[in-house]
């Protein structure tokens, strides 16, 4: 009996006040995480608010392999035509993010992208306007099947994206 009671003697614990000392500790920085991520969030989220647009055309030419994209700057604020991209949905059910390129050739390791950004009158533009209409050409490439033709021509969709603000319009159906 007396050994039992030596051995736990010689086990020695965290002391009250320690303990408490470094629950607080990490509580305070769980929460200054969660607060840096939480400001991060919220000056994205309100440098987006007013952004969107309204697409009122999405022709497609399996001749060009390419998609006319037209919509209207319907938010409150002009957008960096660079900074525009489009997310393509298949009629099989593929999601394809077409980012801007300044080229009018589609690379080769890129299945779709936008290009060519113009006003309703056919002068490039490279700021999209309050309220004006502005026209992209969506190229996509149909070797070795990366986006078939067959898969734009029935139950296809379009949507428009800005920067980090991620799609600021509703899916369109490509006709």
């Amino acid at each position: 009996m007396l050994t039992m009671y030596l051995i736990k003697m010689s086990k020695r614990a965290v002391s009250p006040l320690i303990a408490a000392i470094l629950l607080i500790a990490l509580t305070v920085s769980i929460g200054a995480m969660i607060i840096g991520w939480g400001k991060q969030y919220v000056q994205q989220q309100t440098s987006c608010l007013g952004t969107s647009v309204n697409i009122i055309k999405a022709q497609l030419d399996t001749h060009n392999n390419q998609i006319t994209v037209g919509f209207i700057n319907t938010g409150n604020q002009k957008l960096d035509a660079e900074k525009v991209y489009a997310i393509l949905y298949t009629a099989s059910g593929k999601i394809f993010k077409c980012p801007y390129i300044s080229s009018g050739s589609l690379p080769s390791k890129l299945p779709c992208a936008l290009t060519n950004p113009v006003d309703e009158n056919g002068n490039s533009v490279s700021i999209v306007d309050l309220g004006k209409y502005t026209e992209y050409s969506l190229k996509y490439s149909d070797t070795s099947n990366a986006i078939p033709d067959s898969e734009l021509q029935l139950n296809a969709f379009i949507q428009i994206g800005y920067s980090s603000c991620n799609e600021i319009s509703e899916k369109y159906p490509i006709s």
